[in-house]
């Protein structure tokens, strides 16, 4: 994951990033993305988005997640609508799984934070 952004446009907050294959034969890679809005101060309030059950923090159902097929690299938009209060998290997680739904990334950003 690289060049990411967390902005509040209108009623919506979008969080943008590319997301890179690092495979050397450089075939496709395809999955499914989330992005969490977490406020490491509070147990509760986190979104997730696209919309899923959760449990322990990840998922219930990773093909919920934004579908992506990548041979190199790959812009990604993820946005959560309404109006939430950005102010209220400070930091995005994003969660990557493979078709078979495993885990294969997760990495947080501080909101705010110069990447």
């Amino acid at each position: 994951i690289k060049e990411y952004s967390i902005k509040k446009v209108d009623a919506d907050i979008i969080v943008k990033f590319d997301i890179l294959n690092k495979k050397e034969e450089k075939t496709p890679v395809s999955g499914y993305i989330f992005a969490i809005l977490k406020n490491s101060q509070k147990k509760s309030g986190e979104m997730i988005s696209p919309y899923s059950i959760m449990s322990s923090g990840l998922p219930v159902k990773p093909s919920n997640g934004q579908y992506f097929s990548i041979l190199r690299f790959k812009p990604v938009k993820i946005k959560f609508p309404g109006n939430l209060d950005l102010s209220k998290f400070n930091k995005v997680e994003i969660l990557i799984y493979s078709v078979k739904n495993k885990l294969v990334l997760q990495k947080g950003f501080i909101i705010n934070e110069k990447k």
